[in-house]
């Protein structure tokens, strides 16, 4: 769980999915990052992907990790069990940091992103699997993670351990996201009912 970010740019990028100062074409991937440290349940779900290169900072940075985002950007933070804070987006570790606090679904502008997603573009891609491969190779049929890559199905529980077998994650961790998600477009339902509500007093 992300408990505090490090920048006030790094919060904004969280909450809207749009930074100033990363460019466009990582906005997908270090969201993906961001998400990802927002919903570990143990620090083998960060150890597990493939691309995420989680190293241990040192020197003037005792306690804190970073995992990549490209050859440059790096997202780094301290790691509190299994909570990360003071999490930022940067080229090189800053020694002074601002503290701003995490925020919560409901305070964000855009959806949590889908498993389907994280599935798709953290795992299968980077290990070079197709879906119809890993379908075969999980046991399920083809249709089933086709419609969970492409955000048409959520994650079941028996699909989230399915998962974390395969992958050596938790099964929680799987399960976060489609929690969040589910809550994220509950919650803006009843904003937009409210809203209709309102207007018809």
């Amino acid at each position: 769980m992300i408990l505090s970010f490090g920048d006030k740019e790094t919060r904004e990028f969280y909450r809207t999915g749009e930074s100033k100062r990363l460019p466009s074409e990582l906005w997908g991937t270090a969201l993906r990052k961001l998400e990802v440290l927002d919903k570990v349940e143990a620090l083998e779900d960060i150890k597990a992907l493939p691309k995420s290169q989680l190293k241990a900072l040192g020197d003037d940075f005792v306690g804190y990790y970073s995992i990549r985002v490209d050859d440059q950007w790096k997202i780094t933070f301290k790691l509190e069990g299994t909570d990360a804070s003071e999490v930022i987006i940067e080229k090189f570790p800053m020694v002074t940091r601002e503290i701003h606090p995490s925020i919560s679904i409901f305070e964000r502008v855009i959806p949590p992103i889908h498993p389907g997603e994280v599935l798709s573009r953290e795992f299968l891609e980077p290990l070079k699997w197709s879906q119809s491969e890993f379908a075969e190779t999980l046991g399920v049929n083809f249709r089933t993670i086709h419609d969970i890559v492409n955000g048409k199905r959520g994650i079941s529980p028996e699909m989230a351990i399915r998962l974390a077998e395969h992958f050596g994650t938790t099964a929680q961790f799987w399960m976060n996201f489609q929690r969040d998600l589910k809550l994220w477009k509950a919650y803006k339902k009843l904003k937009e009912k409210g809203s209709t509500d309102e207007g018809k007093k």
